[in-house]
């Protein structure tokens, strides 16, 4: 389910069910379980999608490096 440079995708679905969510964001996204548990959903999906966009920014980051040696 990863997608091009290692960052894994946020769906274009809503999840249904709670266990959905969960599957999603602390077992596939790797949010914590405190983050879940704990925030808004608004915060949750926020999280998410910085951590996704941070993830891609590292990783073009490291191609350029690997690309210069």
């Amino acid at each position: 389910m990863k997608g091009k440079g290692g960052a894994v995708p946020l769906p274009d679905w809503e999840p249904e069910e709670i266990e959905d969510y969960y599957t999603l964001y602390v077992q596939i996204m790797g949010l914590s379980e405190d983050v879940f548990w704990f925030s808004d959903i608004g915060f949750v999906k926020t999280a998410a999608a910085n951590k996704q966009a941070f993830e891609k920014w590292m990783n073009r980051q490291m191609e350029a490096k690997r690309k210069k040696k």
